[in-house]
Order: structure tokens, then sequence, then C-alpha cells
């Protein structure tokens, strides 16, 4: 089931994602947006 996410509520997920230096991407209708450092950091955690 797909949602719909306000920009508010994408900001508030960003920030905590942020707030935590968790790397990330975000998957919408639009494409996939990856956080700054997704990745060069990202890359080991998926190889697991």
């Amino acid at each position: 089931m797909n949602q719909l996410l306000t920009p508010e509520q994408s900001r508030r997920v960003v920030d905590w994602l942020h707030a935590r230096k968790l790397e990330f991407y975000l998957e919408s209708n639009n494409g996939l947006f990856a956080s700054e450092n997704f990745a060069t950091l990202g890359e080991p955690v998926m190889q697991e």
C-alpha cells in the first residue's frame, strides 16, 4: 500500500535520520533520492 507523506512529514523523517547520523534514500513516484553520503557509507551495510 502506498501512502502520501506531506512535505512536512518528509522533512521530519529526514531530520530524524540526520540527527541519528543514518544514511538513507527516499523512494517516490518522482524517483529515488539518496542522502548526501549514502553511496559511500551505505555500501558496507548493504553488503552484509
